[in-house]
């Protein structure tokens, strides 16, 4: 059996599996409310603190800016991701096609996310404090995201090299964003420099310095898709590839072991994930 929509406090996420064929996988996404706040500085001040470094310059918010900016943000995160990774079953999970009981493939699961940007009265997973900096030559900006709240600038959005000496370029909201996923830094899990890779390789990762999507980062969907499947879905385990795979061929004469759970039929979801 497979839940096909989970909603959760960290974020929702939805299996799809009527688009599965002998040519084509099903998709597994995550979706995240997001809610932006579009920090103006106070009145009498022209600096906010990142919490580590020296007081950064800011200014208002142009009304033309702030109006697109939500829309930059959810584009940068979510074409960084997208296309880069899928879930190979080791095994039968529930969707075996065609339906019945002789299929012939096994679809693969394509990693997908969606953002939704919504009010604070929306219950957001995510909540943002976005600054418009003025940074002088050699100043940053901390950015950062935790598991319900983050704080941006607004250059965040757009590529920006991170390491000059290893030309490495990366867009820092979608870097804090897989923070927000539960990934951290590729050598070790604190806000050290060293975290950041020890290797020019580790470095050019998107959890580094750079925008490099790595089969590590599927962790998200490979925990998430535990809880959409049964406990035969659950026993095998999903590998992780970042080129599209076909649906894997089966055997001549295969029978499934259980009954196969086609491109059809939802079970409806309860608000804690069971199945009604």
């Amino acid at each position: 059996m497979i839940t096909h929509l989970i909603r959760s406090s960290d974020y929702d996420s939805s299996l799809v599996t009527t688009n599965c064929s002998t040519v084509t996988n099903a998709h597994l996404t995550l979706r995240v409310r997001v809610h932006v706040v579009y920090r103006d500085p106070a009145r009498g001040q022209t600096t906010v603190s990142d919490g580590e470094g020296p007081p950064v310059p800011v200014l208002p918010w142009e009304p033309a800016f702030r109006s697109v900016w939500g829309g930059l943000f959810k584009r940068a995160v979510e074409n960084t991701f997208k296309n880069k990774l899928w879930l190979k079953p080791t095994g039968y999970w529930g969707c075996d096609v065609p339906a019945g009981p002789n299929p012939t493939h096994r679809p693969n699961v394509k990693c997908c996310l969606f953002i939704k940007l919504v009010s604070a009265s929306d219950d957001p997973h995510l909540t943002m404090q976005v600054h418009r900096t003025n940074l002088p030559p050699g100043q940053i900006f901390r950015s950062f995201m935790g598991r319900h709240e983050g704080e941006l600038a607004h250059t965040d959005v757009f590529p920006e090299v991170i390491h000059p000496a290893e030309a490495h370029v990366q867009v820092v909201a979608a870097h804090e964003f897989a923070h927000f996923l539960g990934l951290s830094h590729p050598h070790c899990r604190s806000s050290d420099i060293i975290c950041y890779g020890s290797t020019a390789h580790q470095r050019g990762d998107l959890l580094g310095d750079g925008n490099r999507v790595e089969a590590w980062h599927a962790r998200p969907w490979q925990l998430r898709i535990r809880r959409h499947l049964d406990h035969y879905g659950r026993a095998h385990r999903w590998t992780v590839v970042t080129r599209r795979p076909v649906p894997e061929r089966l055997p001549p004469n295969y029978v499934p072991t259980t009954t196969s759970f086609g491109p059809g039929g939802m079970p409806a979801a309860r608000r804690d994930g069971g199945v009604e």
